[in-house]
């Protein structure tokens, strides 16, 4: 499976915000996330934290 709440897979949530931010991007980032279509909200709701635990630690 390759769809997985933030913190959960690979991805360096905290890494990718702060390359953006260095290269000074400044648009629009969505979350896909389609691993359980019955009932995302709570996997959303954990992938927005994480986020936007890793935008607080960047600004």
């Amino acid at each position: 499976n390759t769809d997985v709440v933030f913190g959960k897979g690979v991805l360096d949530v905290d890494s990718v915000l702060k390359a953006l931010s260095d290269v000074g991007f400044s648009g629009m980032i969505s979350i896909e996330y389609e691993a359980n279509p019955q009932d995302p909200s709570p996997d959303l709701k954990a992938c927005i934290d994480i986020f936007n635990t890793a935008v607080k630690k960047i600004s």
